[in-house]
């Protein structure tokens, strides 16, 4: 999940979500922040998490998972590539309730919605599971059904989506063509 490549970033991410994304006029909108307050320079980013968000799991979604991707990616051995630099912006990670983050920061982060908008939030138990390697779960609209390697990825519909209504199908089978001219 916190892998940014082009081969996954339209198939395994449909599992994840993000804590904001840009609209069309790359103005922030909500996703699994619901709202935000941001200091006058930056250097503060109070986040208010949606509530009633379940991880495909079952298990609710808190301010201690959103802390725990951002110091998952601060780790160097988790390879989170592009997203370790920012996620080592916060000097501290606050987590007043289980709907509240509050990002702090030594210097102003005005490109911290940049981040948001790409970096997946991961689930702790999956990640540091036993079947980590060959599983993800996550809040997003599709749930991961399998991976045959080489063949093919299976994802379902999320009954338990937070937004209403969505994802309008029920499963995406992603094949693997192998062959360069039958892709053509």
């Amino acid at each position: 999940g916190h892998l940014f490549a082009g081969y996954n970033f339209e198939t395994v991410n449909m599992v994840f979500d993000q804590l904001t994304n840009y609209d069309s006029n790359s103005v922030p909108q909500p996703m699994l922040a619901e709202s935000w307050d941001v200091g006058t320079n930056y250097k503060q980013i109070k986040l208010n998490l949606r509530k009633g968000v379940q991880w495909h799991s079952g298990r609710e979604f808190t301010s201690d998972d959103v802390k725990y991707n951002i110091v998952r990616a601060q780790d160097p051995k988790t390879g989170a590539g592009q997203f370790a630099n920012q996620a080592r912006w916060f000097t501290s990670i606050d987590t007043p309730d289980k709907y509240t983050v509050v990002l702090n920061s030594d210097e102003p982060r005005p490109l911290v919605f940049d981040f948001f908008e790409y970096f997946n939030i991961v689930d702790k138990e999956t990640v540091e599971g036993p079947n980590a390697k060959t599983t993800t779960v996550g809040t997003g609209p599709f749930s991961f059904v399998e991976w045959v390697p080489g063949d093919h990825l299976a994802f379902t519909r999320n009954a338990n989506y937070w937004k209403t209504g969505r994802p309008y199908i029920d499963s995406i089978r992603v094949a693997i063509i192998k062959d360069p001219q039958g892709m053509v």
